[in-house]
C-alpha cells in the first residue's frame, strides 16, 4: 500500500507523480513504453477516469463502497498546487504545473490590468466567466490560449493516429456554444 502523507513539503514534490504526469505515461503506455512516473501497462486502449475530488485517502477511508476502484489503484498521484478543479484538470490535460500552464486556480486575477478599479474582474477558469460561476462569458474578454498556452499532448497524439474519445458537459464541448449559454 501506498504511504498516506497529510502534508508533503514542497522539497519533496518532485519525488511524486502529478496529474501533469498522467498524459504523458497513457501516451507512453500506446506507444509500449512503461513510465517511470505511472506505471501504466502497454496497451492499445487506455480509458481515464477522473471523479472530481476523489483523492487517496478519500478512496481508502471509503473502500467498501468504492471495491472495484480500490482494487484498481497502483500508485498515488499527486494534485499538485493549488489542488483546485480548473488547476488539476489544466494540469491534466496540459501535463504542465500550474506554475508553468497559468491556470493558477478556480478564480483569479489574469494581469495588471485586471487588478486595478474600476476593471477589476477575476476570470473563473472552471466555467470560463467573469467574477463568479455563472457570471456572463470571459471568452469576448480572455482567450483561453492566451491565459493557457500550452497545447498538451491530445493534438499530438491525434496527428499520429491515437483516437480520443471524451464525455463532459456538452456545454464546454465548443467554446462558441459556451460563450452563447453564459451571454
Amino acid at each position: 500500500m501506498n504511504e498516506v502523507i497529510d502534508e508533503l513539503h514542497p522539497w519533496r514534490w518532485s519525488s511524486y507523480a502529478t496529474l501533469a504526469d498522467v498524459l504523458p505515461a497513457i501516451d507512453d503506455s500506446l506507444n509500449g513504453q512503461l513510465s517511470a512516473a505511472v506505471p501504466v501497462p502497454g496497451s492499445k486502449d487506455v480509458v481515464l477516469l477522473l471523479i472530481d475530488g476523489l483523492g487517496d485517502s478519500l478512496l481508502t477511508a471509503h473502500a467498501d463502497v468504492a471495491p472495484t476502484l480500490t482494487s484498481l489503484r497502483s500508485t498515488t498521484i499527486r494534485a499538485g498546487f493549488p489542488a483546485t478543479t480548473a488547476s488539476s484538470i489544466t494540469s491534466l490535460m496540459s501535463g504542465a504545473s500550474c506554475g508553468s500552464h497559468g491556470v493558477i486556480g478556480y478564480s483569479f486575477r489574469t494581469d495588471r490590468a485586471a487588478t486595478r478599479a474600476p476593471n477589476r474582474q477575476l476570470l473563473n477558469a472552471l466555467r470560463w466567466t467573469l467574477d463568479r460561476s455563472d457570471g456572463r462569458s470571459a471568452l469576448g474578454t480572455y482567450v483561453p490560449e492566451q491565459i493557457q498556452p500550452i497545447e498538451g499532448l491530445l493534438p499530438e497524439m491525434a496527428a499520429r493516429g491515437v483516437e480520443v474519445t471524451y464525455v463532459m458537459p456538452g456545454l464546454y464541448r465548443d467554446p462558441v456554444s459556451v460563450g452563447q449559454h453564459f451571454e
